[in-house]
């Protein structure tokens, strides 16, 4: 019997020190009491140094709540829990799935918590890659049609319901068509792209940016009145005036848009309406001789900027 105890004995330590997943015994004040060398490797903590310090020590502020919770959830029935922590290692920042289960003795109190601890790091990034492409337009970096939807969606139903201004600009690429017979569907591609770098350098952090379709954009701007949304949609285009593509043969190519602003009224029901009148506002703007901003007429009578 005392052989095949130490047999069994032999056996768990050997499964134990050379898994590639982190195992920790804790006491009941969350000091560590045992380490495995998979801890040691990714920590540069050592049981002799390791005493002393607690289970929380290295997760990253931001997350240490819920370590807490995880180690507050071992103290009840049924005495096991499982969460998610980004940690401080010696490869930097990393996500560790943990599992833990407490011991207890005899009269039912805890005498000892064990930890097992995996990285998955490697799934999370994979992970955030697939919900970023679902919600990128592959070409600019800016936002889907669908992912714009949803987001817009939810702003617009922030601003109707604490009445705050909002404003929508539809912005299309004028003679896009022309540019991509002329010059190619690789310089169309990178006038998108151009187009695309200009809005983030002009648009503040909180505007939402989407790529609708082909060369036409949406952006949303949050807290912005009619008249502030008139002058963005400016700088705007005086931005893309600015602007030029020059292509590996030398050629340059210049571009200019046309953009159509419409605000949130005591009329505007959706966020469709919005879109509506904005989409009516870019038509007049195109009509008019494009490279303009003209205001969609549901807000005030309809003016349009030659662009200068």
């Amino acid at each position: 019997a005392n052989r095949a105890l130490r047999a069994s004995e032999k056996n768990h330590r050997l499964i134990v020190e050379n898994t590639m997943d982190l195992v920790v015994k804790l006491d009941t004040e969350g000091r560590y009491t045992y380490v495995n060398p998979a801890f040691i490797k990714l920590y540069g903590i050592d049981l002799a140094a390791s005493q002393d310090e607690r289970y929380d020590q290295s997760t990253v502020s931001d997350d240490r709540h819920l370590a807490h919770q995880f180690f507050e959830q071992l103290s009840h029935p049924p005495h096991a829990a499982a969460c998610n922590l980004r940690e401080n290692t010696l490869e930097g920042v990393r996500h560790l799935h943990w599992t833990g289960q407490a011991i207890l003795d005899d009269l039912g109190k805890v005498t000892d918590i064990i930890c097992i601890g995996r990285d998955v790091t490697q799934q999370i990034q994979h992970m955030n890659k697939l919900e970023e492409q679902a919600q990128q337009d592959q070409l600019t970096g800016l936002a889907n049609r669908r992912h714009f939807m949803h987001v817009a969606g939810i702003e617009f139903a922030r601003a109707q319901r604490y009445k705050h201004p909002l404003s929508l600009l539809a912005l299309d690429a004028d003679h896009f068509k022309s540019i991509n017979d002329t010059y190619g569907h690789q310089a169309g591609d990178i006038v998108l792209q151009k187009l695309s770098k200009i809005f983030q350098d002009v648009l503040r952090e909180v505007d939402i940016i989407g790529r609708i379709g082909g060369e036409e954009f949406t952006v949303l701007l949050p807290e912005t009145d009619l008249q502030s949304a008139i002058k963005v949609a400016q700088r705007l285009l005086d931005a893309i005036g600015d602007s030029k593509v020059v292509m590996d043969t030398g050629v340059t190519i210049r571009y200019t848009a046309s953009i159509g602003v419409a605000s949130l009224t005591d009329a505007t029901t959706s966020l469709t309406d919005l879109l509506n009148a904005a989409d009516a506002a870019l038509y007049q703007a195109k009509h008019a001789g494009r490279n303009r901003v003209s205001i969609a007429d549901t807000t005030t009578p309809t003016v349009e900027q030659q662009a200068s």
